[in-house]
């Protein structure tokens, strides 16, 4: 038997070596879910924007603007939500949460501006088509300082950064909690639990409007992207 020759038990059993080592990761690999309505039969988005001028009571769904979302601080505080509902995922979906993103399509010639995302506290119930910058359905207030959508979230979640140099039909994603996968589990944990009522975006100073979730083209409705490990 040559000297560098191996019996046969002992490649056996370092081949069980390499297994054991790589078994435990075999199935673990990334899994990406999209969330866009009309797409893969999702329909879960609920959208609309508002202003606090007129007596607060502008609901764009309701008032022929319903293909549309926008944010334009500096316009009575033009800001708007988004809620994507019936996810198919459970806490045992997932081990762990890598990333989370909101894509959004421009319909209109961007103006620079950072852009924030805040995920609603979970008494913030809102109607889509009874919301409006006063209340969450036409009666009841805001969970914030004043009952007012001005402060009704407890932290900011993701921003974005808008150079003004992008043309219409191109997108800006937000990145929810970059670098910080615990904070990405926390925040779909919380709305598998029941807590999800969305999200409010709104700017600095410039003026957006953006594609909603009834774009007559599906490409350009927003996007929610979850990325975890099974």
């Amino acid at each position: 038997m040559s000297l560098f020759t191996f019996p046969s038990f002992r490649r056996f059993s370092i081949l069980s070596i390499v297994l054991l080592i790589l078994v435990p990761w075999i199935g673990l690999s990334a899994v990406q879910v999209y969330y866009r309505d009309g797409v893969s039969n999702y329909s879960g988005t609920e959208d609309f924007y508002t202003y606090r001028i007129d007596g607060g009571v502008f609901n764009s769904k309701n008032d022929l603007d319903e293909r549309t979302l926008k944010v334009a601080p500096m316009e009575s505080d033009t800001k708007f939500a988004i809620r994507f509902s019936n996810l198919a995922l459970s806490r045992s979906s997932y081990s762990s949460v890598n990333r989370i993103t909101l894509t959004l399509t421009f319909k209109e010639a961007p103006t620079a501006d950072t852009l924030y995302a805040h995920n609603l506290f979970d008494r913030n119930v809102w109607h889509e088509r009874y919301a409006n910058y006063n209340t969450i359905n036409g009666s009841s207030p805001w969970q914030g300082s004043d009952g007012k959508m001005v402060d009704a979230w407890p932290n900011t979640d993701a921003m974005a950064s808008v150079n003004g140099s992008e043309s219409i039909d191109s997108t800006i994603t937000f990145v929810f909690h970059p670098g910080d996968p615990s904070s990405c589990k926390a925040l779909l944990d919380s709305w598998l639990d029941g807590n999800n009522q969305g999200l409010i975006i709104e700017g600095m100073s410039g003026v957006n409007v953006f594609y909603s979730s009834e774009a007559f083209n599906l490409a350009q409705r927003p996007e929610l992207m979850i990325d975890y490990n099974p």
